[in-house]
């Protein structure tokens, strides 16, 4: 759980596109692990 916390904090501050689209690909995968690979429905 603690690391979950600090992944979405460093989402918060991270301002790059591409670091938030690798920091959120990171938190789906702690929270759905069989389905790590969410992509997003424009």
């Amino acid at each position: 759980m603690d690391d979950l916390i600090k992944l979405v904090r460093t989402y918060r501050l991270t301002t790059g596109l591409a670091d938030r689209l690798a920091l959120a690909e990171q938190v789906f995968t702690v929270i759905l692990p069989d389905n790590a690979s969410v992509s997003p429905h424009y």
